[in-house]
């Protein structure tokens, strides 16, 4: 027992210097900041793995977005629009009246509106200004008394500068109201629109002139847009008076023309005219193939008993012959013949009519065989027995 105290306390002694050894050896622990201690292991081995920065490319910063500044939103450029509604197109205005013109318009602030009226030769006979409301505009204009026929009325548009911006028209008849007694015109009833015009043929003239001293008329065809004149003829009359003659165009021309009647000059006190558009065919036109009466107009009382001249105009007749036939209502035959046409187509038959008939009558002239003709015109006329107006 005494030996086994004394090996305990030895190995105490041991333990005891031991202890003072490590105590001596260890600097003073400085405190360090707390860590979280990972208590899920098999959360902390479940990181990803540390990249490589040097294999790893790093991206580009974003593309600055350009910032657009407000802009303002042009207004849309609108055509000017212009029309005429009002008269229609082919109507006749009376000359020495007034006519109510209109139509639509769409423009700015600034613009005007003129309305005006020419003639078949381009001779403006009047203009006026219109009115404009909204999208509309209105004008009265005054028809003057100089020129009858064909006429064009036209509206422009026009800038504050005075450019024009806008036009309209249509053709119109300036007619003649027989009824006016006080007011002095010149008028064609032949040739009128549409009827046939051929190179190297007679063209005949129908007028009638409202003038209480008469004149000198001349009679023209114009050609080159109804600027020259290619054939033309002056007489005299010494008063208001219906007249007939005829001019006979060159054997070279064709294509559009006028067919004027004139007294005095533009611009001289008493001037009228009269003018009708034409299309003139060339004389070998396939086309310019036809017949027409000159007398007696249609219409026309004749007496019973009086000798009358049947004549007229045959563009290319086949054979140059021309079959005239005059008859009455009841189908009697009172002239009937085959007659030449001349190298310009002039033909002509003395019929002495009937004295103790009355009524109607006709006349028929005919290309060809008159069963199967080629061309055909025909006139009715009125028979008066013999001894009465």
């Amino acid at each position: 027992m005494r030996s086994l105290s004394r090996l305990l306390v030895l190995i105490g002694f041991v333990f005891a210097a031991v202890a003072c050894q490590s105590a001596d050896a260890l600097p003073t622990a400085i405190p360090t900041a707390g860590l979280p201690v990972a208590t899920n292991t098999a959360a902390a081995s479940s990181l990803p793995p540390t990249r490589d920065i040097a294999s790893t490319p790093t991206p580009l910063p974003p593309t600055p977005t350009a910032t657009l500044r407000p802009t303002t939103t042009p207004t849309p450029v609108v055509a000017p629009i212009l029309s005429l509604t009002t008269p229609a197109e082919g109507e006749t205005l009376f000359i020495g009246q007034s006519v109510e013109v209109s139509g639509f318009v769409h423009g700015t602030p600034g613009m005007t509106v003129k309305v005006g009226l020419t003639s078949a030769t381009g001779l403006s006979l009047a203009t006026v200004d219109a009115a404009i409301d909204t999208n509309t505009w209105q004008a009265t204009l005054n028809v003057p008394p100089f020129v009858s026929g064909a006429g064009t009325l036209q509206v422009v548009l026009l800038a504050s500068d005075g450019s024009e911006l806008a036009r309209d028209s249509v053709p119109v008849v300036l007619g003649v109201d027989a009824e006016q007694e006080e007011v002095s015109y010149m008028a064609l009833s032949r040739p009128a629109t549409g009827d046939m015009v051929v190179a190297g043929h007679y063209l005949f003239f129908d007028g009638r002139l409202q003038a209480a001293g008469g004149g000198r008329v001349t009679i023209a065809l114009l050609m080159d847009d109804c600027q020259n004149e290619v054939a033309g003829y002056t007489f005299s009359l010494r008063g208001s008076s219906y007249w007939q003659a005829y001019v006979i165009p060159p054997r070279d021309v064709s294509g559009p023309g006028c067919a004027v009647a004139t007294v005095g000059s533009p611009g001289e006190e008493g001037w009228r005219a009269a003018q009708v558009a034409v299309e003139v065919l060339a004389r070998n036109d396939p086309e310019a193939v036809g017949v027409m009466i000159a007398n007696p107009v249609a219409g026309r009382r004749l007496t019973g008993g009086d000798t009358i001249t049947v004549n007229g105009v045959a563009y290319n007749a086949p054979g140059g012959e021309v079959q005239v036939a005059v008859m009455l209502a009841n189908g009697r035959i009172i002239g009937e013949s085959a007659v030449e046409a001349g190298a310009s187509g002039y033909w002509e038959l003395e019929v002495t009519l009937p004295v103790d008939v009355e009524g109607e009558a006709s006349i028929t002239a005919t290309l060809g065989d008159p069963d199967n003709p080629v061309a055909q015109a025909s006139n009715v006329f009125t028979l008066s027995p013999g001894g009465n107006p």
